[in-house]
């Protein structure tokens, strides 16, 4: 650093470090999380909330990228190995001071115009923070979601929020064999040198050797000595954590990347953002309710490719009453639990027919009401509320066969709830707490 002409104090006292800071307003800090690293993160954490301006790069050891991950979360811009060499710190702490004197971002700006990146759920506003967050860092981001979820929008914001000079590359490590991953990436015409992003499609389709290349690109931050470094975004549809433990990704590049992971979240658990980005693009004004309900109560199973052609539809058809929505969006909304006061109609004439298939309400044949509850409660005495409602859900999904728009129905809420409690499909486990619902216990976290 001092080679570079960069001006440095070395402080390792946690209140004189704060004292300085406060006093001489330093532009970046390093905190050494190698250093007794839980007052290093506290330490982060209080520069974060006195220094607003202050860019503070966390510098992790071997086996530290949890602790880099933390540093992230509680407040540090960039984050960098101890291993890093000199050219990368240099790069890092270069690039920290340049935004560090720069005009600060607004809290309130959204990362661009993007269906996918926009509505009113609280998910898709923390998203939205963190691109904001870790575009300006040199540090490689992970963005996860199932297909369709927004993963390569959410990399274009990233690189225009950076606005950095050179070039957007891309490479589809799915749709490569090994040799032409080699070839796209470090051959001659490879595009893992020069200034820009790099955006690599589903990583851990990547041959396991080149993430060996890859992993020594982003700790040393480029292919060869002297060459510019890009910034290195990855996205995956798969459980990262799996593909570790099965060997189709390197333990090293997961703990690298997950020290900035972003979850892109399904449309499934956006109901409000659904309508809104359906509004927006069919470009007809406020959608008629039965349109909007027909929206929310729709578990897009394709995401937004599914949700915009949807929007599409209604845009050619001129207007956007129901009658113009895809057939399958017509089948959530008539699966979908009736609003307000029809509701509880609704839901107790449905509970009624599935106990009684005939129709006719069973009197209780003669039992006094304290037998009739002890009969029906019973059994679920002793279990946690969390468990008799997976309990619950697991049947009701099994009397519906599988089906969870009928399941919702039945149960009185939207497909979405569900889906927030755990069914992960047509026949998913319910995952509560402490178990799962077919009995077995949940792993550890």
């Amino acid at each position: 650093m001092t080679e570079a002409g960069l001006p440095v104090s070395v402080l390792r006292d946690e209140a004189e470090t704060l004292r300085r800071a406060r006093r001489e307003a330093a532009p970046v800090v390093l905190a050494d999380l190698g250093v007794a690293p839980a007052r290093m993160l506290r330490l982060i954490a209080a520069l974060a909330a006195e220094r607003r301006a202050a860019r503070i790069v966390a510098v992790w050891p071997e086996g530290g990228s949890g602790l880099a991950a933390t540093a992230m979360r509680v407040g540090a811009f960039d984050h960098l190995p101890r291993s890093a060499p000199p050219d990368r710190v240099r790069t890092v702490a270069r690039n920290a001071l340049a935004l560090a004197a720069g005009v600060p971002e607004s809290a309130d700006a959204a990362p661009g115009p993007e269906a996918a990146l926009s509505g009113p759920s609280e998910a898709m506003a923390a998203v939205r923070a963190s691109l904001r967050r870790l575009a300006p860092a040199l540090c490689p981001v992970l963005l996860r979601g199932e297909t369709g979820t927004g993963k390569r929008l959410a990399a274009d914001a990233l690189a225009r929020l950076a606005n950095r000079p050179g070039t957007f590359r891309e490479v589809d490590c799915a749709a490569l064999d090994p040799e032409a991953q080699d070839a796209a990436l470090f051959g001659p015409e490879g595009v893992a040198e020069g200034p820009g992003t790099l955006l690599l499609h589903e990583v851990c389709a990547l041959n396991v050797l080149l993430q060996s290349r890859l992993l020594r690109l982003m700790r040393a931050g480029a292919a060869e000595p002297g060459t510019t470094p890009p910034r290195v975004i990855c996205t995956t549809r798969q459980d990262p954590d799996v593909e570790m433990r099965e060997g189709r990704l390197r333990d090293e590049l997961r703990r690298m990347l997950g020290v900035a992971e972003v979850a892109l979240p399904p449309l499934r658990v956006r109901e409000a953002d659904a309508e809104v980005i359906a509004e927006r693009e069919a470009g007809q004004g406020p959608l008629p309710e039965e349109t909007a309900r027909a929206i929310r109560a729709h578990d897009w199973p394709g995401n937004l490719p599914e949700l915009l052609e949807t929007a599409r539809a209604l845009r050619r058809a001129g207007r956007s009453d129901p009658s113009a929505l895809p057939t399958a969006v017509l089948a959530g909304a008539a699966a979908a639990p009736a609003p307000d006061g029809a509701r509880a109609g609704a839901a107790g004439s449905e509970a009624d027919a599935a106990r009684d298939p005939g129709g006719a309400r069973w009197d209780g044949g003669g039992v006094g009401p304290e037998a009739l509850l002890a009969a029906r409660v019973g059994p679920l005495v002793g279990a946690t509320l969390a468990e008799v409602e997976a309990a619950l859900i697991e049947a009701t999904l099994a009397r519906c066969g599988g089906s969870v728009r009928r399941a919702a129905a039945m149960l009185g809420v939207r497909p979405s709830t569900l889906y927030r409690r755990g069914v992960t499909g047509p026949r998913g486990r319910v995952v509560t707490e402490r178990g799962t619902g077919d009995g077995s216990p949940q792993a550890a976290p």
